[in-house]
């Protein structure tokens, strides 16, 4: 028998509890509540735990994210929108998708594409680290952050300018978009450490590439950058300098 869409919050809820070799009994008193109440959340028959907990219960078991609490929850719950607040294209974009979800009309491949367009909708969490070259040395200078995506060769597009450039390596078969979230990366002398970055606001969880503009006048390309919880600073290395395409339009710089 399928388990019903609706406990999905709480199917999560218990594969990382049991992950993590918490009772129930023992996950609710670091969480304030019953074992009852838990039980219940985690069978689907109550909602999902409230938001207010939800950092508590990240506590308790570190491989839980944010992204996928919300995730999971917009899941079990109903999603209310109102369309009152919205211009007429997006309330009649919203009806025709939720038509066509309650019809099976909306095919994985289109679904995908359309989540590529739009992205998935998590909350940004901290992005930060340090950028080194190939012999493992910090890099000072500034570096452009791109999302990358999945589609054929890449192009980086930066609003309503675009470049095409070649790049050997893990890049290759990737779509890097540019996020507009140029970063510093510090020198030396700063208490944080040579090469260290810090994305303001931070990123939407996934993978995420540096165009990296070095104090020395090289531009370079360092990833992955990938974003999951912000827990962990991480180590971004150059992978290969960015040359633009033989016969590409000249790059705009900003």
């Amino acid at each position: 028998m399928t388990t019903p869409p609706s406990s999905a919050f709480g199917r999560y809820l218990r594969s990382e509890r049991k992950a993590e070799r918490y009772s129930q009994a023992e996950l609710a008193k670091l969480l304030g509540i019953s074992p009852a109440y838990l039980s219940e959340i985690e069978r689907g028959t109550r909602p999902p735990l409230a938001a207010e907990r939800w950092p508590a219960l990240i506590k308790a078991l570190p491989r839980v994210t944010m992204a996928e609490l919300q995730r999971t929850a917009a899941m079990t719950r109903p999603l209310e929108l109102d369309l009152a607040k919205v211009g007429r294209e997006q309330a009649e974009l919203a009806l025709a998708l939720a038509l066509r979800l309650r019809t099976g009309d909306l095919g994985v491949d289109e679904a995908k594409a359309l989540l590529e367009l739009v992205g998935d909708g998590a909350a940004p969490v901290r992005a930060h680290g340090r950028v080194l070259d190939t012999d493992g040395k910090p890099l000072t200078g500034r570096a452009f952050v791109y999302r990358l995506r999945a589609g054929r060769g890449w192009s980086a597009v930066l609003g309503v300018r675009s470049h095409a450039s070649r790049a050997a390596g893990p890049l290759d078969g990737r779509h890097a978009v540019l996020v507009d979230k140029p970063v510093d990366l510090l020198g030396a002398k700063d208490p944080a450490g040579a090469g260290f970055f810090d994305v303001p606001g931070g990123l939407a969880p996934g993978d995420y590439a540096l165009d990296v503009h070095a104090a020395d006048g090289r531009e370079l390309w360092a990833w992955s950058l990938t974003v999951t919880d912000g827990a962990a600073a991480q180590d971004v290395r150059v992978v290969c300098a960015a040359t633009p395409e033989p016969d590409s339009p000249r790059r705009q710089r900003r």
